[in-house]
């Protein structure tokens, strides 16, 4: 990317720096929410495939469950009416029948009495010692599913013990949302396929497999595109070529604000195409080159290309925008209260997220935001991301939100080994 000389006092360009009023993304989804089109086609899949899919519509039991009255516990079926109201009752043989637990009670009987209340007579009769309410020992059918009751409603996200509930209903097909499919199309020509070495003024291209994975996490799949170069026609044919097999397209780079000047076409690309909801959000890193356009109905997010702003704006856009196709929450983390290790101040404009090593003092977190780049602390050595809020003075020691990169089980054990 070319670099800037001038000064901003001086400067005529739009670039990050001069944009000073971003939206809150809060503010750029609902603008796509209302420009683009989020719905997804239904599929029929066996259960088996149906792990982590969304329910399309309202899944009905197949039969009842249980199919039949059953004993929950050895002895007698009887007629409870038959029986009276005292005890000592006698019944001949044919008024009962001796079951075991499970077995299938046959009409008329609908109450079973255990051994221990029975004396059993010479002549095959049974004398009771005592008596049960009618319906004690019996499991009645239909008494834990119905045939036709709803099981599951429509926009379910499946999990394993719906599976389990769906198939003792009798269900082995459901309806479920399509995925929903994006276009990955990483966009620079100083950019190297994976596994070639990089020569000078060479970078590999690695944030595809960022945003691939981060869709799949929230339930969609994806078709990562080598490079595209920097120009404008052979973008906008790469993304053309992509759009009637995908539900949005992600363009990774191209996206700085100082337009096709700095040899960035992402923007003027979506402008041609369709439309530019936003170019440029209230946080950072990365956040001010983060644009939001639609094309052809279909949403578009583009992603700035270094890789530490590029993770931050996929883990920020990504995540709420494949729910508004699915509905459903994804990519969720904990979240902790920490104490800001050293003194932080916000931008008045934008807030800023830092990534940060957590340490443990006396059941306290302490957090140190990591050296910001594309580097190893960034990407493996931090613990969490610090929500620094816009115009907040955060002193050392003062309390800050953070947002967990592991579960806190493993957080503790991550700090133990350190």
């Amino acid at each position: 990317m070319q670099t800037c000389d001038h000064p901003c006092s001086a400067c005529q360009s739009r670039c990050h720096r001069q944009n000073t009023s971003a939206a809150t993304k809060k503010d750029a989804l609902a603008k796509l929410a209302l420009a683009a089109d989020f719905s997804l086609g239904v599929e029929q899949i066996s259960l088996a495939e149906a792990l982590h899919r969304v329910i399309a519509q309202d899944v009905l039991a197949v039969w009842d469950s249980p199919v039949a009255d059953y004993a929950t516990h050895d002895g007698i079926a009887i007629v409870r009416e038959e029986a009276g109201a005292s005890v000592s009752a006698l019944l001949a043989p044919d008024r009962f029948q001796i079951v075991g637990m499970g077995n299938v009670i046959p009409e008329p009987f609908d109450t079973v009495l255990a051994y221990e209340l029975c004396s059993f007579q010479s002549d095959g009769s049974v004398r009771l010692l005592g008596l049960s309410e009618k319906g004690e020992g019996i499991i009645r059918r239909a008494s834990s599913i119905r045939k036709g009751e709803l099981v599951l409603g429509k926009g379910f996200l499946l999990e394993p013990r719906h599976l389990v509930i769906l198939r003792y209903s009798g269900i082995e097909q459901v309806s479920v949302y399509c995925r929903p499919t994006a276009a990955i199309i990483p966009v620079g020509s100083d950019l190297t396929l994976p596994g070639i070495t990089p020569a000078p003024g060479q970078y590999p291209e690695a944030d595809g497999i960022l945003v691939e994975s981060v869709i799949r996490l929230c339930g969609g799949t994806a078709r990562l595109r080598p490079p595209v170069q920097d120009d404008m026609a052979a973008l906008k044919g790469a993304v053309q070529s992509e759009l009637t097999a995908c539900d949005m397209v992600v363009l990774i780079g191209g996206v700085g604000l100082g337009g096709e000047g700095y040899r960035d076409f992402s923007r003027a690309a979506v402008e041609d195409l369709g439309s530019v909801l936003v170019h440029g959000l209230s946080f950072g890193p990365g956040g001010k080159a983060a644009l939001l356009g639609v094309i052809d109905n279909k949403p578009v997010i583009g992603i700035p290309g270094p890789p530490h702003a590029a993770i931050l704006v996929t883990e920020e856009l990504i995540p709420p925008i494949m729910e508004l196709f699915l509905d459903i929450p994804c990519y969720e983390r904990p979240v902790i209260t920490a104490e800001a290790g050293v003194d932080i101040s916000a931008k008045r404009t934008s807030d800023f997220f830092p990534r940060v090593r957590l340490s443990s003092d006396d059941g306290r977190y302490i957090a140190n935001p990591v050296r910001m780049g594309d580097n190893i602390e960034t990407f493996a050595r931090a613990e969490g991301i610090a929500r620094y809020r816009r115009g907040m003075e955060y002193p050392k020691g003062s309390p800050v939100e953070v947002e967990l990169l592991y579960s806190e089980r493993q957080l503790s054990r991550q700090l133990k080994k350190e």
